[in-house]
């Protein structure tokens, strides 16, 4: 694979994931700028403000619960907490770091939460396909050993995942899912029965399922807690715990926005 693609400087280079994560932003601003829903609702002034507010919350909130939950890999060096290229980053942290901050700036200039956060919802999904290829291209994100024909085995050294050994494509099974996602959300997002919310709950309740199934293919699951059901045993990690918790949370969300007056 190629984690990086040019080389610049001395120790700098041009990542192959952030490349295709700056890439997943600029369609997403391109076709968020240009919904009727940003029209109706916000000034393109404000909303590029809150777009760079989102950027720099997302990737503070991807990396504190990246440390959260892989906490053993920083705790012999906190300095490597400021390292993004070690542990990397994650999506619950990056929607959680938005959905805290972003409602503050948004109700401090009056501009209605619900309706921008749909919008944020709609074409979030965008951001998450692109990036994963380039979770891909970067080695991270790897999925557990894999003996199906569509396994995939990386050679680079200087990547998180093992080498030479055939894995799950759980950065493909990821972006194909974001994809998927898209299309339901688009397609909700056309309906006359939608009232403010329910695209973006919608959108979380998915996002975590998604996470919380393709963690099972995933080879870099930390944390984990055995729960007995009966007479089936299952190790979860702690962001598929956190991934249950959010569906919930979700769920209710979904129901309470859909027992309001109608959009």
């Amino acid at each position: 694979m190629y984690p990086r693609l040019v080389h610049l400087y001395g120790p700098l280079w041009i990542q192959s994931y952030g490349t295709l994560l700056a890439l997943g932003v600029l369609v997403f601003l391109y076709l968020s700028y240009h919904h009727p829903w940003r029209k109706q609702y916000i000034s393109g002034e404000l909303y590029f403000n809150a777009i760079f507010l989102s950027i720099v919350s997302g990737i503070v909130g991807s990396r504190l619960l990246c440390v959260i939950t892989d906490w053993h890999e920083f705790s012999g060096n906190w300095v490597s907490i400021f390292y993004p290229w070690i542990g990397g980053l994650t999506i619950q942290g990056s929607v959680l770091g938005v959905l805290i901050v972003i409602p503050w700036y948004l109700k401090w200039h009056k501009v209605p939460v619900l309706p921008l956060f749909d919008l944020a919802a709609l074409y979030a999904p965008i951001i998450q396909a692109i990036a994963r290829f380039g979770c891909l291209l970067a080695g991270c994100c790897y999925g557990a050993p894999c003996s199906l024909p569509w396994a995939i085995t990386f050679t680079a050294s200087d990547i998180p995942a093992p080498t030479d050994i055939p894995l799950h494509p759980t950065q493909i099974y990821t972006a194909l899912i974001s994809f998927l996602m898209f299309f339901v959300l688009y397609w909700l997002s056309k309906q006359n029965f939608l009232k403010h919310g329910q695209v973006l709950f919608m959108y979380l309740m998915l996002e975590n399922l998604s996470r919380f199934t393709i963690d099972f293919w995933r080879g870099d699951r930390a944390e984990l807690t055995n729960i007995t059901l009966g007479c089936l045993s299952f190790n979860f990690s702690s962001l598929q715990l956190l991934a249950l918790a959010c569906i919930a949370g979700s769920l209710i969300g979904f129901i309470w926005v859909s027992m309001q007056k109608r959009a």
